[in-house]
């Protein structure tokens, strides 16, 4: 096949999959904790840090939380 001339969609720009040292978000329920980053949610909620990046990436729940970065 001639996957050139079908109509996908290319992206023009990167996706950034993790942002170190950024700030998270974990909303769980009503209640809101911000991490300093991945490791140290990781670290105290006894997590792996890959699930919690791949749910700020996917914006999906993880682990009963919802996860997301701050600006």
């Amino acid at each position: 096949e001639n996957y050139l001339n079908n109509n996908y969609n290319i992206p023009t720009n990167k996706t950034i999959f993790h942002k170190p040292n950024s700030k998270i978000i974990q909303i769980t329920q009503n209640t809101e904790k911000i991490w300093n980053n991945t490791k140290e949610a990781s670290k105290e909620l006894n997590i792996k840090e890959g699930t919690i990046r791949m749910a700020l990436y996917r914006e999906t729940l993880s682990q009963g939380s919802f996860w997301k970065y701050l600006n």
